[in-house]
């Protein structure tokens, strides 16, 4: 199923929610994101551009980046990678299919997965809490964001491992 595992044990759900709660943790991580949510994106149409084309990409991108944006960060900042399940739906109006949600995925039930022969993202393992099966998404359903990723290390290095030894003394 070309699951892959992170190369280091993660931080217990338990030790990560008290890490959150430090004043200055809290602090940083808020200092981290502002910058990239604040900033706008403007749009440029083309004049040989598709009728409608600016409202799409304000209802799928623009609309949408803050959200994405700061749980990406956030994610990326805590565990090194975060993953969003896409939702599309065809609009006949506009004869096109289009990105009718996408919903973050939680870390804690999640595993990436690669293309055993190439390393290649090949989409993400989920647990069902409730059931118990393995649901399966393939790559072009999800949404993938990682930080400090180096080669088909697809969950890359999480910014807050860095106060795990520091924690511990507390």
């Amino acid at each position: 199923d070309g699951l892959i595992y992170p190369l280091e044990p993660r931080l217990d759900i338990y030790s990560y929610l008290r890490l959150l709660r430090d004043p200055t943790i809290a602090l940083a991580r808020c200092l981290m994101v502002a910058p990239i949510t604040l900033v706008p994106i403007i749009v440029q149409v083309e004049p040989d551009a598709p009728e409608g084309a600016e409202e799409l990409i304000q209802t799928q991108i623009i609309d949408r980046k803050d959200t994405w944006m700061k749980l990406a960060l956030e994610g990326c900042i805590d565990f090194g990678w975060t993953a969003f399940e896409n939702v599309y739906e065809y609009n006949k109006k506009l004869d096109i299919v289009e990105l009718k949600k996408s919903k973050q995925l939680l870390h804690e039930i999640t595993y990436l997965r690669a293309n055993p022969y190439t390393g290649d993202f090949a989409g993400i393992m989920q647990d069902n809490i409730i059931t118990g099966e393995r649901v399966y998404l393939d790559q072009n359903k999800v949404q993938l964001f990682n930080f400090d990723q180096r080669g088909s290390n697809w969950y890359g290095n999480s910014i807050l491992d860095n106060a795990i030894l520091p924690s511990r003394r507390w």
